[in-house]
């Protein structure tokens, strides 16, 4: 999770400077993708296989996956509403 949660405030503070923003951001969507298919990708096949205990583990990947997929969603309704705003400032 650390190698994902780092780079996320670096790529926020990048993002402050306009002409960098709308790269930083996309970066930092996609380190949000890549944290929800990979903690996804080792989480759900462990609940699949079940058993009477589910590690600590699997649980953090599981939250690791509902926090990124929170994060890709806001990113993404974020991106939506940016293009919106340019549409009606170039009106």
């Amino acid at each position: 999770p650390a190698f994902f949660g780092l780079p996320l405030p670096i790529a926020g503070a990048v993002a402050l400077k306009p002409a960098a923003r709308k790269h930083a951001m996309h970066a930092a969507a996609m380190l949000g993708v890549l944290g929800l298919v990979g903690a996804g990708g080792r989480a759900v096949p462990a609940l699949m296989r079940g058993g009477a205990e589910l590690g600590t583990a699997v649980w953090m990947q599981l939250a690791m996956a509902g926090i990124c997929l929170f994060f890709v969603v806001a990113c993404v309704r974020s991106f939506i509403q940016a293009r919106k705003d340019r549409a009606v400032v170039s009106d």
